[in-house]
């Protein structure tokens, strides 16, 4: 079953990264925002993802 899940990002290479690393489907996908509008360099991905599947931690510079 898939469930509505978010991740944060500090840098768009690195949201790229994590969506081509799960395989996440352009049609799972939500949205993509920046929560702070004075900072562009933040964003937000709201997706549908098994809920069995257990998401990579991200590190210090991920």
């Amino acid at each position: 079953m898939k469930v509505l899940k978010s991740e944060k990002f500090t840098a768009h290479n690195s949201l790229t990264k994590f969506i081509n690393q799960q395989k996440i489907e352009r049609e799972d996908i939500l949205s993509i925002n920046t929560p702070n509008f004075a900072s562009s360099s933040e964003y937000v991905v709201f997706f549908y993802h098994d809920e069995n599947v257990e998401l990579p931690k991200k590190g210090f510079w991920d």
